[in-house]
């Protein structure tokens, strides 16, 4: 009957081995995990160190936005009341109209006005003396080479 106790003891052993090894393996394994939490609590706390910091970035750049926002509600107003203070000053200015110059009769005559290219007034003539308008005219283009024309003009009789 030894036989068979030897084979029992044999199979104690081997199972006694092999809890052995799972402990080892166990502990291992826990140890390993444990170093792995320490990485991550690590990881952790500097990711939470950085959302931090990009939170408080972030909340610094909304104030600044808020200001950026604050001065531009600013300006608008201010540019608001100043074209209501122009649209004001339009509407108080009196508003001239083209006659003004004319005498009150109303009375008004014709001239004859030598004219340069960009509109320069160099004579006046009567209505009546036309051809002696032309010839000036005629004289100023020959003696200077540039273009003088006659225009008639209607003026206050009182000139």
């Amino acid at each position: 009957m030894s036989p068979p106790k030897v084979k029992v003891e044999e199979e104690i052993a081997k199972k006694a081995a092999k809890k052995a090894a799972a402990k080892k393996k166990t502990s291992a394994v826990k140890k390993k995990a444990a170093s792995a939490t320490k990485k991550t609590a690590t990881k952790k706390t500097t990711a939470t160190a950085s959302k931090k910091a990009a939170s408080k970035k972030t909340a610094s750049k909304a104030v600044a936005s808020k200001k950026v926002a604050a001065k531009k509600v600013a300006a608008k107003k201010t540019a608001a009341k100043k074209t209501a203070k122009k649209a004001a000053k339009k509407a108080a200015k009196k508003k001239t109209s083209r006659l003004s110059s004319v005498t009150p009769s109303g009375r008004m005559k014709m001239v004859w006005r030598v004219i340069d290219t960009k509109f320069k007034v160099i004579a006046t003539f009567p209505f009546p003396e036309e051809e002696a308008a032309n010839v000036k005219a005629a004289k100023l283009t020959e003696s200077r080479g540039e273009e003088y024309r006659v225009k008639a003009v209607k003026v206050s009789a009182d000139t």
